[in-house]
């Protein structure tokens, strides 16, 4: 009886039991910090590719697409240190008609995204609006991300940013050869 008394009382492995208790919960919150963090740090790296890649784009008043090409992998760069593969881009220069509808002049696409219809027509956002013969380069990068837990995010999560940018030089960027 006296040497159960004597060991629930003793109380020297208390702090060993309460970190046994603790220790999962505050590894599964390390983890999916990290987790969200490196998720948001990819949205803001996807964001960047597609301004990066309409910026370097509109400071041309020509552009072969050899040279758009080239952008594209400069973009994908970018989005470095995760991996490139699952990236996909695509550039579209617009004009717009009479009635200020912006029609499609060229589009290209990289890594798999595809290029628009030479001659379609893209919507833009409401507070966006082009008077004719006013131009537009959107660029739209997408890209597919995959937790490297796959504990918190197990099927992965898309992200899509869509830049909207005028040319600077001239009043259109004109793609020479081989572009949609």
């Amino acid at each position: 009886m006296r040497r159960l008394r004597t060991f629930t009382g003793d109380r020297r492995g208390a702090s060993a039991v309460e970190f046994a208790m603790i220790a999962p919960l505050m590894l599964l919150f390390y983890f999916g910090l990290t987790e969200l963090c490196q998720a948001l740090l990819t949205e803001r790296r996807v964001n960047h590719v597609a301004a990066a890649v309409g910026d370097l784009i509109t400071q041309k008043e020509e552009i072969t697409a050899n040279e758009i090409s080239d952008v594209f992998i400069i973009g994908s760069i970018v989005l470095k240190p995760f991996p490139q593969a699952p990236l996909k881009v695509v550039t579209t220069h617009v004009t717009a008609n009479a009635q200020g509808t912006p029609i499609i002049d060229w589009s290209k696409g990289y890594g798999g995204g595809a290029a628009k219809t030479k001659g379609g027509t893209v919507t833009l956002p409401t507070e966006l609006t082009l008077n004719e013969k006013d131009s537009l380069l959107v660029t739209e990068a997408e890209y597919e991300y995959d937790s490297p837990f796959g504990f918190f995010v197990p099927q992965g999560i898309t992200f899509k940013e869509v830049s909207y940018l005028r040319p600077r030089r001239s009043s259109q960027v004109t793609c020479l050869n081989n572009c949609a």
